[in-house]
């Protein structure tokens, strides 16, 4: 779905903003997984990405259960990325690997993303999915975490209500993004 992605607010991809790019690619990519395998319940589904299309030696080699989580379990041996903004440095990405951590940085995104699915007072991937979509467009080239967060907290405001704004919000406090 990088894709679509290129269509968006054209992210700098480097840092907070790539990672945005990364997660806004991961949180579609599994929606349409989860359809497509008839996952419809985000509370049972399974939040590894690609983890239907991975080889035997793949599983067994690198311990992996998919290309990226959505969990705080992590998707292959020696997968380290922050789930929560505390473990992130200061200054906010990675500046020694990955364009300052866009692989890295987009796993607390799709946990909160995973979160605000399950939250849901009907779960599932349309909402979210609209969530995410229509909040990608309001972003800029440079836009970080809270620009997103906010985005997608309005976005769900507009097109689903308060109680939906409130779950979505509530997923980005969990992962330190919002305070």
């Amino acid at each position: 779905l990088h894709g679509l992605t290129q269509y968006g607010p054209n992210l700098v991809y480097q840092g907070q903003s790539g990672a945005i790019n990364e997660a806004f690619s991961d949180k579609l990519g599994i929606a349409v997984e989860h359809e497509l395998l008839g996952e419809s319940d985000p509370k049972t589904s399974n939040w590894f990405l690609a983890h239907e299309i991975l080889t035997d030696y793949f599983k067994q080699k690198a311990g992996a259960k998919g290309l990226r989580s959505f969990t705080d379990e992590p998707a292959y041996k020696g997968e380290d990325n922050p789930r929560h903004m505390k473990q992130v440095p200061w200054y906010g990405y990675f500046p020694w690997d990955d364009n300052a951590g866009v692989h890295r940085l987009s796993t607390m995104l799709n946990v909160a993303f995973r979160l605000y699915c399950v939250g849901m007072r009907e779960p599932s991937y349309g909402k979210p999915s609209q969530i995410a979509y229509h909040a990608h467009l309001k972003l800029k080239s440079n836009s970080n975490f809270k620009d997103l967060a906010k985005a997608e907290i309005s976005t769900a405001r507009e097109l689903y209500g308060e109680a939906e704004a409130k779950i979505v919000e509530d997923a980005y406090r969990s992962v330190g993004i919002l305070k």
